[in-house]
């Protein structure tokens, strides 16, 4: 059941599909079975991420291991390879796998979601220590900021990755580069982003909601 609500969340959204469809195309006949083993659409919701994130966590959590945080450039680069690496990787993964990347993408972009607490209890601990190895990597940056541009890099990705499978699931023009030129130029522009110049303008606003904070 828990494969087949990956593919169909990810193919239709949260609200497009309800638990008994759910049930139904996963074969299961008892009226009460999704009910009775999870309760409802929210654990349905972590029981998919409980069973791809630690696999995808101890990636990220490796290719931060095997970068030396004193060597600034590289280890930017490996903050940007561990977010989209582990991920990207289920683009060409078997069967019900290569469905996930839409699947975190509906479920990302659903305002209702409550996207802190279906990754609560350490499922994401890779991400956390790509930020804070960011903040103490890019100290002339405003921690606020890092923490914004992370945010804001993270969605790049999953949405980036989950429009490329959308495009390789059907079968779309030929695009403009291969799949892993694709998943390298993405780190780049990642890399790129988490590193631009912080702007005077930027400064002057994040100076401002600090005082209004204070």
């Amino acid at each position: 059941m828990i494969n087949t609500a990956e593919r169909l969340f990810a193919l239709h959204g949260l609200e497009g599909v309800s638990l008994d469809r759910i049930r139904r195309e996963a074969g299961e006949k008892n009226a009460s079975a999704l009910q009775y083993h999870f309760g409802g659409k929210a654990a349905l919701l972590s029981a998919v991420f409980e069973t791809r994130l630690s696999v995808i966590d101890q990636r990220r959590l490796e290719i931060l291991s095997d970068t030396d945080p004193s060597d600034r450039e590289p280890a930017l680069r490996g903050c940007a390879e561990a977010l989209v690496l582990p991920f990207a990787e289920h683009l060409s993964a078997p069967g019900a796998e290569r469905y996930y990347v839409r699947f975190v993408a509906q479920v990302y972009g659903d305002p209702r979601t409550d996207w802190s607490e279906l990754l609560a209890g350490g499922r994401n601990e890779g991400v956390f220590q790509v930020g804070r190895r960011l903040a103490e990597l890019l100290p002339e940056i405003p921690r606020r900021v890092v923490r914004a541009r992370l945010e804001l890099v993270v969605g790049l990705i999953i949405h980036g990755l989950a429009d490329r499978e959308k495009a390789i699931a059907a079968n779309a023009r030929r695009p403009a580069l291969a799949t892993p030129a694709f998943v390298g130029l993405l780190v780049d522009i990642c890399v790129g982003a988490l590193t631009a110049p912080h702007s005077g303008a930027t400064q002057r606003e994040v100076g401002d909601a600090e005082r209004r904070r204070a």
